[in-house]
């Protein structure tokens, strides 16, 4: 990769809100000085997780991207191969675009896996690509856990023990139950360090579970908000990044998504305090050239008329 489609690349992620400007700048010195592709620094100093990593490329590569937490899974799509073959391929069929079969892979650029799933079901393939262990997981929800013949799939370990805690297995209930369990106040996600819990006014790190990065942190807020809180989210971040083309498309989509007006406006309006006044005015003239372009008043304007 060289080093404008790294930087490129790395953009892509800080668009994404899974990687701090300061932290890119230092990985593409570190991707240069020991001449090692920005994914594999990434990766090796756990700034972003393999699923963000895997979605941010697709964009670069211009490859559909498969997120199967947002993405439903046609019901007749996996019947069409058998476990041995998904499983040998890591491939798994999740939709249909009339006569086209649109198909997941860990790598979408083998051919010989696509040429093996399009003979195998009589489709021409679209191939798409999904990250690796939420590909497998998913092969394990659809056919059983691989060597399980009844598909009970609970990974037991034979000296009774508790397996370790990956940051990948972490849901954000599990934390807010331990902060239930240690009669904390409120839960701390920071990116680069362990969940932390504040007690009676204290905050405690909770060493015992692994360092969390942005991606991570991502993935376990979106699994549990909607898609209007997600764009609302989006509309935040943008404003205090101070982007208004992206800032744009992302207020289209959250009121295309049953954010009314005035929750729009308040949520620019609240980033005062995070990013000034003169990123939250130039945020409200973008929000301002939406509702034009929608031919929708300001909130409140009905009333003053």
């Amino acid at each position: 990769m060289l080093a404008s489609q790294a930087r490129r690349f790395g953009e892509t992620l800080v668009e994404r809100h899974v990687l701090s400007r300061d932290d890119l700048e230092h990985a593409l010195e570190e991707a240069q000085r020991v001449d090692e592709p920005l994914p594999a620094v990434l990766l090796r100093r756990g700034l972003v997780g393999s699923k963000d990593l895997t979605a941010a490329l697709a964009e670069h590569l211009g490859i559909r991207f498969v997120d199967f937490l947002d993405t439903p899974i046609h019901q007749d799509a996996p019947s069409l191969v058998s476990a041995d073959l998904a499983r040998r391929h890591l491939a798994l069929p999740v939709d249909f675009e009339g006569t086209r079969l649109v198909v997941a892979f860990a790598e979408p650029a083998d051919d010989q896996a696509v040429a093996a799933i399009g003979a195998a079901t009589g489709y021409e393939i679209i191939p798409a690509v999904a990250d690796r262990a939420e590909l497998v997981r998913a092969l394990d929800m659809i056919f059983g856990a691989a060597g399980d013949p009844h598909g009970a799939g609970t990974d037991v370990s034979v000296t009774g023990e508790a397996p370790a805690i990956e940051a990948e297995d972490l849901h954000v209930n599990d934390l807010l139950e331990l902060v239930l369990h240690y009669r904390g106040s409120d839960l701390h996600l920071t990116s680069g360090a362990p969940p932390v819990v504040r007690v009676h006014g204290e905050l405690l790190p909770m060493t015992h579970l692994p360092v969390l990065n942005g991606s991570q942190i991502r993935q376990m807020i979106y699994s549990v908000i909607s898609q209007k809180q997600r764009e609302l989210c989006a509309v935040a971040s943008l404003t205090v990044l101070h982007r208004p083309r992206e800032l744009r498309a992302h207020i289209h989509a959250a009121l295309n998504v049953g954010a009314t007006r005035q929750e729009v406006a308040e949520v620019i309006f609240q980033q005062v305090t995070y990013g000034g006044m003169p990123v939250v005015v130039d945020a409200l003239d973008v929000y301002g050239e939406v509702l034009r372009e929608r031919g929708a008043p300001y909130p409140g304007e009905e009333e003053a008329r």
